[in-house]
């Protein structure tokens, strides 16, 4: 058994880049610092665009074996029978294992790991059954949703693993499914004495009840954030190896979250220390979230390698993705705004029924109440009342995407301001301004428990209505002809993020003039080993170019917590920025030491201390490495926020709408972001391109759909699932304002899941702007040109039902 299982390669990729071209104490030829705030070109670029990046899929071991995975094909039933002698006997197959198997090695299931609320006093652990069975990693019993796994075939190729999953023979006795959540379900379920997996509730009933009668005007709104798939450019894929001689496995997974999903498939499936198994992640080709969370297929693996002795390897093809990948959104709400006779915003009440999936998965919890925390978004709203029960399903288990519960959430809210401002006569900026939070209110006391600090948002509608030229919106003309109609819609976003964990960071300088900076969080696509050296640098007076930023292996790095939650720059970024100061603090005093003098008479710069009045006596740092016993300085620090950041922003979408096929074109995008201090303004605006185009994408396309007789998906493919294209979006106008946060080191402020919270509000604002005089008055996401077309029609039937009902004097109706 070879014990560096991919390790040259693997541990090569955990590396920013192999290459360490000067060292850390030779400054820059032609910059300078401050580092951060600069558009410094990313450094993974290079090797990336040039078809040097090593994915997952990319690793290959000799004597690996390949692994497929049978699935259901019907969304619930009893499982009777699998039997696989047919497999068993197929050419090349070396492995198949089941449920019985499992139940044989005593494995444990796929756990939820966000407690649901209401049991916190009685889960015993994280995946407590008494509080929502965990997911087995087979099949026992009874399949509850299209594409869970059922067995998993080994062969020596991957055609044999095919082949061998073919002969499978599964026997189900089919029940009804049940995929779609209404209040007629919580009624049935109630009819049988079953409850809600979980139910939230928040703020005061009695005073937004109270409010509501007393407003001039209560608009209402009943809508279905439809189903997404996060569908990254990269599938998912394992590669787990079992070294005997150690007792210890090492896996190449596409994780977002490596000691995370370490650490909970090793405690909870296989029983065994974290440390046992080795993560390395090599670069990621898009998370969205899908990759952050265990599936059952890493476990899968990891079980494999070790029965076999060999190298096994799972690679999730596309159509495997769209069945197994956690899903998100699917929630179905109704909600009431109370607005005064002046547009004053008074009260919110919230009801929400959650689509988990068919089972908790490990952070299902989040999405579900996350968005609550921001419900008011950044209006000065006196009362919310909100509920949400989560229900089971039979469809793939929902988990943290882009957004995370908060697209949800100002969705709704941003379509009952612009109702509101319908029905009273105003402008849409007009409402909002009349309505924020103005700095001279900071710190803002939500009613939804919310403390929010370091915003400015009438400069961003200011700059927002500049940008965009709002005022003259309404006198440009359609640019296709007379059956097209143009609109414009604003939304603003608001999230708090970053205060659940804490992220620790390692600084290592050896002998040789290499320094690393060591973090636990993972990018896939983020830039991180671009803005964590900018940090480092200004931090340490270096260059960006001479520091390597290691991310992703288990064993280089003591802890971390992953990527997500848009908390890698405020919360990794200043975990960078606290241990570089104690790496500093410490190599002061060893120099001190080293050159007979006081710590406070070294001058620092460029990797170097010198004393303070004798040039040419001083030390670098690669020296003060070699004067230490394993010659390495080696330090460590963490951040832990204590209270949310609230990154936030308003976009503008100018749409052209056909009414006679209804099909919409997105003329114009305008985002205003609140980012505090931008790390490096490129990187910003390249995340907010990638967050609009997702939520434009859910504007107006994606939509992922289950039959409601059967539970088969109707989108397993991009045949059906629509995802944008270049042609499906436009040149996007960035512009980056906004104060210091003042919860962070760095000022910081997150940018990543802005675009999917404001473009899918934005983007309807402004096709029901367009239709407005038609007497269209919402539309469902995604406004596709048949929903469109639909809600066309609907509404001149409605206007036509209106003008007979309401008859010209003179005339009379028959």
């Amino acid at each position: 058994m070879n014990a560096n299982f991919c390790l040259s390669a693997a541990a090569e990729t955990a590396d920013r880049r192999s290459g360490r071209e000067r060292p850390f104490a030779e400054p820059s030829p032609d910059r300078a610092a401050p580092w951060v705030g600069q558009r410094l070109t990313r450094l993974e670029d290079e090797r990336l665009v040039t078809g040097q990046g090593r994915f997952t899929a990319d690793f290959h071991e000799n004597g690996m074996l390949h692994a497929v995975v049978l699935r259901a094909q019907v969304a619930c039933g009893k499982l009777r029978n699998v039997d696989i002698s047919g497999a068993r006997n197929t050419e090349g197959v070396v492995l198949v294992l089941t449920a019985a198997d499992a139940a044989q090695d005593r494995l444990g299931g796929i756990p939820w790991e966000v407690c649901p609320p209401g049991f916190e006093s009685v889960a015993r652990y994280p995946g407590d059954p008494m509080v929502s069975e965990p997911q087995p990693i087979l099949a026992s019993d009874k399949v509850r949703y299209v594409g869970e796994p059922i067995a998993l075939i080994v062969a020596e190729t991957l055609e044999s693993a095919m082949n061998g999953a073919e002969q499978v023979v599964v026997e189900i006795d089919d029940e009804d499914p049940v995929v779609e959540v209404s209040e007629v379900l919580l009624s049935r379920m109630r009819a049988k004495g079953e409850s809600p997996v979980f139910t939230y509730k928040l703020g005061d009933q009695s005073r937004t009840d109270r409010l509501m009668q007393e407003a001039a005007l209560v608009v209402e709104i009943e809508t279905h954030i439809p189903r997404l798939i996060a569908a990254p450019l990269e599938t998912r894929g394992y590669i787990a190896q079992f070294d005997t001689g150690r007792d210890q496995w090492t896996v190449v997974a596409a994780a977002g979250k490596p000691h995370p999903v370490r650490d909970t498939i090793a405690k909870h499936v296989l029983g065994v220390p974290p440390q046992s198994i080795r993560v390395i992640a090599p670069d990621i080709g898009g998370g969205f979230g899908a990759k952050n969370v265990a599936h059952a297929e890493m476990a899968l693996v990891l079980w494999a390698s070790k029965r076999i002795g060999r190298p096994v390897r799972w690679i999730c093809t596309r159509n495997e993705s769209f069945l197994s990948d956690m899903q998100s959104r699917d929630h179905l709400i109704s909600a009431k705004l109370a607005v005064d006779a002046s547009g004053r915003l008074l009260a919110i009440d919230y009801r929400s029924i959650v689509n988990l999936g068919a089972y908790l998965a490990p952070r299902g919890v989040v999405p579900s109440i996350s968005g609550l925390k921001v419900l008011t978004g950044p209006y000065k709203i006196e009362a919310i009342a909100a509920r949400v029960d989560a229900v089971k399903t039979n469809t793939v288990p929902t988990c943290p995407y882009r957004g995370a519960g908060v697209p949800e959430t100002a969705f709704v809210v941003e379509r009952l301001v612009d109702m509101a401002a319908r029905r009273l006569g105003l402008d849409p900026a007009d409402i909002r301004r009349r309505n924020l939070i103005q700095p001279e209110d900071l710190p803002w006391h939500a009613p939804t428990g919310a403390v929010i600090h370091s915003v400015d948002f009438p400069a961003v509608l200011d700059a927002a209505l500049e940008r965009s030229r709002w005022s003259e919106a309404r006198s440009r003309s359609p640019s296709k002809g007379t059956n097209c109609r143009r609109g414009i819609g604003m939304a603003f976003t608001i999230e708090g993020y970053g205060m659940a964990f804490d992220e620790a960071a390692e600084i290592v300088a050896d002998g040789a003039g290499v320094l690393e900076v060591r973090i636990g969080t993972k990018s896939s696509g983020q830039s991180h080993e671009t803005v964590y050296a900018q940090i480092a640098s200004d931090a340490l007076g270096l260059d960006p170019e001479t520091i390597t930023i290691v991310q992703g292996d288990t064993a280089r790095i003591v802890r971390g917590n992953g990527t997500g939650a848009s908390r890698s720059i405020t919360t990794g970024g200043s975990a960078i920025h606290k241990a570089a100061a104690r790496f500093l603090a410490e190599a002061r005093a060893i120099a001190a030491r080293l050159l007979q003098c006081k710590p406070d008479q070294l001058d620092y710069a460029n990797g170097r201390f010198e004393v303070r009045g004798h040039l040419g006596s001083g030390i670098d740092l690669a020296s003060i490495a070699r004067s230490l016993p394993d010659e390495r300085l080696h330090v460590s620090d963490s951040f832990q926020p204590d209270r949310f950041t609230f990154p936030g922003g308003c976009h503008v979408a100018e749409v052209e709408v056909d009414v006679d096929t209804g099909e919409v074109d997105i003329l114009s995008y305008m985002a205003v972001h609140d980012a505090g201090v931008a790390i490096n303004p490129a990187v910003v605006e390249g995340q907010l391109h990638g967050g609009i185009a997702q939520g434009i994408g859910a504007a107006i396309m994606e939509a992922a759909r289950y039959d409601a007789d059967n539970g088969q998906a109707l989108a397993a493919t991009f045949q059906d699932y629509a995802i944008p294209r270049a042609d499906s979006l436009t040149k996007m106008d960035i512009s980056l304002v906004g104060p210091p946060c003042a919860s962070n080191p760095l000022g910081a402020k997150a940018a990543g899941e802005a675009g999917t919270v404001a473009a899918p509000p934005a983007v309807i604002n402004a096709i029901v702007d367009a239709l407005s005089d038609i007497g269209v008055e919402h539309i469902d996401l995604p406004a596709t040109s048949m929903r469109v077309w639909n809600a066309l029609q609907d509404a001149k039937i409605k206007l036509s039902t209106k003008r007979l009902d309401n008859p010209p004097t003179g005339i009379q109706r028959q």
